[in-house]
């Protein structure tokens, strides 16, 4: 995936605008920008945005229509494009709209496949004071843009992701509910559902990022870790990992991260926000507690908190399913855009 990443950062320097045509169905239009939340971070990151978006066919015919608009999040380690790669044995995103625009299951949208890489593989859609305000971006920069280029219904806007991307649209959507009327999030990242004791683990979190910074080997979870402790814990006088140095303090503000504590904190603003979120029966566990039992204790928080939430579980795991996962969200969100 590294190789992915790096291509997608070369494309940046480009800022070329690119058009596809896929049989005559829908048109697939690339634009790159600058994303005026990111600007000037401590970290080095770029604010140069690539964005993928999804025309539905009647776009360029129908110069007087507006569309619904849905915003799409991708996970960790991925990029806008990784959305519309035909692999084996599953559908490109734009390939699951047209059938279902096709089938009349759902109406016509604009997709907007958002750009949510960093250099640790992804900023986890999170506001940093020492990496940029991903989630500023998203919420503000990116919907100003997008709706300034294309004939979007404001009042008529969604947003959904997997993985990295279900975390972020939960959140996002927290942050600022009167921003989307419908939010699908799928298989949420399992590290972010529930509460975890990272305290307990501060001297072992320690030594993975001082490894990390010596080029040492390291757990595969600690870049990822890392470019969320940036959110949550940073310190822009503590390079190269900007981060609070203490890690017992740092432990202690990602405690704070879970999808549950946020949806207590924020379920008064969120209000009748309907959400959508699933997860496969077959992903893989952490801290050695079943994923499942996270996501049930997840959402019987939410449903306590007072959370407008359809959920389903689903037979496979993390990313085998996408294609079924979309069709779900999409066919979900449709409804509340028309």
């Amino acid at each position: 995936m590294r190789s992915e990443v790096e291509a997608i950062i070369q494309m940046r320097e480009e800022h070329v605008t690119a058009v596809s045509v896929n049989t005559n169905k829908s048109v697939i239009e690339r634009f790159s920008f600058q994303a005026p939340s990111l600007i000037d971070n401590a970290a080095g990151e770029t604010a140069n945005r690539d964005i993928v978006v999804y025309l539905p066919p009647s776009y360029e015919a129908s110069p007087d229509c507006f569309y619904p608009i849905v915003y799409v999040l991708h996970g960790y380690d991925a990029s806008p494009e990784s959305w519309f790669t035909r692999a084996k044995g599953l559908r490109a995103l734009d390939e699951i709209m047209d059938s279902l625009i096709e089938s009349g299951e759902v109406e016509e949208m604009i997709l907007v496949a958002v750009d949510g890489t960093n250099s640790l593989f992804g900023n986890w859609y999170l506001n940093s004071d020492v990496s940029g305000n991903a989630m500023d971006y998203v919420a503000k920069d990116l919907i100003a843009e997008v709706e300034s280029r294309y004939r979007a219904c404001s009042d008529k806007r969604a947003l959904f992701g997997h993985s990295m991307g279900g975390f972020g649209a939960f959140n996002i959507a927290f942050h600022f509910p009167n921003t989307y009327q419908a939010i699908a999030a799928l298989s949420p990242a399992a590290m972010m559902l529930v509460p975890h004791a990272y305290q307990a683990h501060a001297d072992f979190f320690g030594d993975q990022i001082r490894r990390y910074y010596n080029d040492e080997d390291v757990a595969w979870f600690i870049i990822a870790y890392l470019s969320i402790l940036r959110g949550v814990a940073p310190n822009a006088a503590n390079a190269p990992s900007f981060i609070d140095p203490t890690m017992k303090e740092a432990m202690a503000a990602l405690e704070t991260l879970g999808l549950s504590q946020l949806s207590q904190t924020h379920a008064k603003s969120v209000g009748s926000l309907p959400f959508y979120t699933e997860i496969g029966t077959q992903e893989e566990d952490v801290f050695d507690m079943p994923v499942l039992t996270q996501f049930d204790q997840m959402l019987a928080t939410m449903k306590d908190s007072g959370l407008n939430v359809t959920h389903t579980t689903f037979e496979g795991g993390h990313v085998d399913k996408i294609s079924d996962q979309v069709t779900r969200a999409l066919t979900f969100i449709g409804p509340f855009l028309r």
